[in-house]
């Protein structure tokens, strides 16, 4: 008996194909996989996956949280054993990626051989779900703020294309008096010098500059109570 630090430790294989489903409308559904055979793939696309114990998914979702099947053919409840045979898949991971205790996708692993997945590879993978969720909900929250933009643009430029039909001089000013539109007449009819108006956010500001300009009606030593009174009516 040698010194038990050289015997050759355990090699735990790591899964050799997986499958993302997504969630939505309270089923998963085949985002992407990896190492797939075409024909397995093929049926996964095909059925929405729900909440039940009768596949790795449908557990990983009851449970919320990371489930295995050791042996997808000895296990009592598992229903795909036909494909489980057909597709070599023995061994099943199911790991939910939550977003406040709520499904956004599932992870499937297999292998092809009965081999539990270890303490550490379940630690690891169940790491990689939560700093994915995090991806993917930054993605979601980028992609939200891209489209309030996109529509905001357009609204704006739809807006300004009224406005600049319309011979008046004329303003939109949101309810703290910030200045949101103005139309090109407004420079001819009230003299306003473009690149100083362009520098405007607020109505106190335009009426400060008649003020100094000798146009404003009303008190010309008090722009901001005339302003206030503007935003009132």
């Amino acid at each position: 008996g040698g010194n038990h630090e050289d015997r050759p430790r355990p090699r735990h294989r790591g899964a050799e194909r997986g499958i993302l489903y997504r969630y939505q409308d309270g089923a998963c559904h085949f985002e992407t996989g990896y190492n797939i055979p075409p024909g397995y793939e093929e049926v996964e696309r095909g059925r929405p996956l729900h909440a039940t114990n009768l596949t790795i998914v449908g557990r990983a979702l009851l449970e919320r949280r990371t489930v295995q099947i050791v042996d997808t053919l000895a296990d009592p409840v598992y229903a795909g054993k036909e494909e489980a045979r057909a597709g070599n898949v023995r061994s099943l991971l199911g790991v939910p990626l939550l977003r406040d205790g709520e499904p956004v996708c599932v992870l499937a692993l297999a292998r092809s051989a009965v081999e539990a997945f270890t303490d550490r590879q379940i630690e690891m993978v169940t790491s990689f779900a939560d700093q994915a969720v995090i991806a993917i909900e930054n993605a979601r929250l980028l992609e939200e703020l891209q489209s309030a933009r996109r529509q905001a643009e357009e609204e704006r430029t739809l807006m300004r294309a009224i406005l600049d039909n319309v011979t008046d001089g004329m303003a939109l000013f949101e309810a703290n008096g910030d200045i949101a539109l103005w139309n090109n007449a407004i420079y001819d009819i009230n003299g306003f010098p473009r690149d100083e108006f362009e520098q405007f956010r607020n109505i106190r500001q335009v009426f400060e500059w008649q003020a100094r300009h000798g146009q404003l009606i009303g008190d010309p030593s008090d722009p901001d109570t005339i302003a206030d009174t503007y935003l009132r009516r």
